[in-house]
């Protein structure tokens, strides 16, 4: 009794500190400018959703474009609710998930206790008191915080149900399996695998296996219905947990992926950016609307006939990410973990474990044999856990924070292995102890072999530099910048990113001189010439600002700001020939996009400025024929400026191109009655109404025209 007594001691003595560790990381990271859920990051999404739940919107009925849920649910709510309880505290969040990660230790601690003995739960609560970037996450507003919990708490369930084999521990262990992957929706691998083991075992006829199969299917099924209903009400649809598979895994799957995450072209990198931009992307591709599941399954089929047409670099492909799984390196996603650990001065300095020591001690651990009275093949079921969750991650893309979960259950086998190694040695079992040090040391090569990745520090060097800015901290900010610069492959880019910053903040002289600065570095820069100009017009030095605004317009970017600029400045001067180059340079240049070339000439055409819109539209016709807007622009331009006749032909040839289009036939209408064909104009006007009834530019002409004089 004093023995246990003084075991149960040790693991409280080992969770005070964990709590006093997170406690701490709080104090030190909870205020972070980076943290913050702002900037466009999925944090602020998940912010965002959370507070409108705490607010009553419990079904987030019309939150999302596709009416199912774009992401992970389960956070949202968990968020909701301490949001909800606590007028809105992100302090208080991130307290609560600091303390789900004592319960995370709690529940390693007593499953490696279960496998290894009493020594082994010590040593395993040590390595994840330890694990900084366990802790990291822990505080950071995103479903990660969530991960450690729920999967140390389904390991010691599932060990609990594997061993005795009991109904209520497989009931558990299937309503864990389904909250873990209504956090982490990968992880519906893992509780599909349990489940078909139990399946194996009910073909079998083992007499447990028939209640322990229904027991898990029952947990399960709890608890993925509440997303799934939610999903099916929204939809008509059924979607068990969110619509955003397919593309991740076409993100993971596809001619250049490299096992990390990197944007398909045309979608933004952000969560609310994937959810609407897959859709618009899709569509486009498809030609017609298309409910969540065909979003997801339209990208889900990209990928799988990528994987078909290219089989070999697919393999390679998905043995290349299970390295990066187990490698010691953190793949940002968001947030860098190495820059809170090496640059800030924190607690998670001194926090060193990781996957560096974690996969080869628990990889190793899996080797080792459990204590006695358990069968190894128990032992194994539940280490299958690991390769599991690894091949989860794989079939999509790999990033640390999706990696995260894999550590506990890892924590729990390291620690096993140590024990069980030691127990070995001292006992002269030299097998016992070779197969786990073999492995450990293959698996620690293997995991820490050098290779060019990027672990997020010189962007989070420069995102700080830029929020020093936006406090209003300008000579921190610039001095940082020039610091960043030094070491980053794009120093230019650096230097006008927190010029943008101190624009933003109104600090506008130090802006200008950042730009500069940028722009004396590198001078391609179409971006910083943009905003310099804009800048230099603010300060009425309109001769300089034409110039950078040239240049922002023939280099493309931030071409349309620019090009307005330039024609709001020349349309207010008495001589307008610089506007009619400006415009012409504008469509001639192929670095500016159809898109932005229209929006400029709209804005000509809203100024009522025809003789500028002329040149410009015949450029942009030359540029793209067979467009029947741009020609229907030519046209009005061509009105504008009193050529009818010119423009009756033009519109004749826009409505040639697309017989659809009513403000085509409204605009030709005009011109026929502007040269006398009356009956053709009203015949024109009519068509626009027919296609649109509700128009009412059409019906005054219709009006007008069928009028007794």
């Amino acid at each position: 009794m004093q023995r246990r007594l003084g075991w149960l001691a040790a693991e409280a003595a080992i969770l005070a500190v964990a709590a006093a560790v997170k406690a701490l990381v709080i104090v030190q990271l909870g205020d972070h400018p980076l943290l913050q859920p702002a900037g466009g990051l999925d944090s602020e999404w998940y912010v965002a959703l959370a507070s409108r739940v705490a607010a009553g919107d419990w079904t987030l009925a019309g939150a999302f474009e596709g009416g199912a849920f774009p992401i992970s649910p389960l956070y949202v709510y968990v968020l909701a609710v301490v949001l909800g309880l606590s007028g809105g505290s992100l302090l208080a969040a991130r307290v609560v998930q600091a303390a789900l990660g004592v319960v995370a230790i709690a529940c390693a601690m007593r499953c490696a206790r279960h496998w290894f003995g009493d020594v082994a739960g010590l040593v395993a609560g040590v390595l994840l008191a330890g694990a900084g970037v366990i802790t990291f996450h822990e505080i950071v507003l995103l479903q990660s915080a969530l991960d450690p919990v729920l999967i140390a708490a389904l390991a010691l369930v599932y060990a609990r149900a594997i061993v005795g084999d009991r109904w209520p521990a497989w009931a558990g262990a299937g309503l864990l399996a389904a909250l873990f992957a209504v956090n982490r929706p990968n992880a519906l691998i893992v509780a599909a695998a349990i489940g078909a083991g139990l399946l194996v075992r009910l073909l079998r006829r083992q007499r447990p296996a028939a209640l322990a199969a229904a027991a898990f299917a029952a947990g399960l099924t709890i608890g993925l219905a509440p997303a799934a209903l939610r999903n099916l009400a929204a939809t008509g649809r059924l979607t068990l947990i969110s619509s955003h598979g397919g593309l991740n895994f076409y993100i993971g799957n596809r001619a250049g992926a490299d096992g990390t995450y990197e944007a398909p072209p045309g979608i933004t990198p952000s969560i609310a950016g994937q959810a609407h931009d897959a859709r618009v992307v899709a569509e486009a591709a498809v030609g017609r609307p298309l409910a969540d599941p065909e979003v997801s399954g339209y990208f889900a089929g990209l990928g799988v006939s990528w994987i078909r047409e290219h089989p070999g670099d697919a393999g390679a492909l998905f043995a290349r990410k299970l390295w990066l799984v187990a490698h010691r390196a953190e793949l940002p996603l968001n947030y860098s973990y190495a820059y809170y650990e090496r640059d800030e001065p924190t607690l998670l300095r001194w926090l060193p474990i990781g996957a560096w020591c974690l996969v080869p001690l628990g990889i190793a651990g899996l080797a080792a044999r459990p204590r006695a009275g358990i069968e190894r093949t128990a032992w194994l079921a539940w280490g299958a856990l690991v390769p599991l969750y690894a091949i989860s991650v794989a079939v999509f893309f790999v990033a640390g924070r999706y990696r995260l979960p894999i550590l506990v259950p890892l924590a729990i086998a390291g620690a096993g292995g140590v024990t069980s190694t030691i127990a070995a040695l001292r006992t002269r079992r030299w097998i016992d102890a070779a197969v786990p040090l073999a492995t450990l040391g293959i698996v620690a090569t293997l995991t820490s072999w050098p290779l060019a990745l990027d672990d997020g520090r010189l962007e989070e060097r420069v995102a700080m530099a830029s929020a020093l800015a936006g406090l209003g901290r300008p000579a921190e900010a610039v001095a940082r910048a020039a610091a960043v610069a030094r070491e980053h492959p794009e120093p230019g880019t650096v230097h006008y990113r927190v010029g943008l910053a101190l624009q933003a903040h109104g600090d506008l002289a130090s802006a200008e001189a950042e730009v500069r600065r940028a722009l004396s570095i590198d001078p391609k820069q179409p971006e910083a010439h943009a905003t310099l100009g804009q800048l230099l017009a603010r300060a009425g030095r309109t001769g300089e600002a034409r110039h950078h605004m040239l240049r922002a317009v023939t280099g493309g970017a931030g071409a349309a700001g620019a090009a307005r600029w330039i024609l709001d400045d020349a349309i207010g001067a008495p001589e307008t020939s610089s506007a009619v180059f400006a415009v012409a340079e504008a469509a001639r240049t192929a670095a500016v996009d159809a898109a932005t070339l229209r929006e400029i000439g709209q804005h000509l055409l809203e100024a009522r400025r025809g003789d500028l819109a002329e040149p410009y539209f015949l450029a942009l016709d030359a540029r793209y024929p067979g467009h029947a807007d741009i020609v229907e622009a030519l046209g009005v331009a061509l009105l504008e400026r009193g050529r009818s006749a010119r423009a009756a032909r033009t519109l004749e040839r826009a409505v040639g191109l697309d017989d659809r289009r009513p403000s085509s036939h409204l605009h030709l209408a005009i011109a026929y009655v502007q040269i006398d064909r009356r009956d053709d104009g009203l015949a024109e006007a009519r068509r626009a109404l027919a296609l649109r009834p509700d128009y009412p530019q059409a019906r005054g002409v219709v009006e007008a025209l069928t009028r007794v004089p």
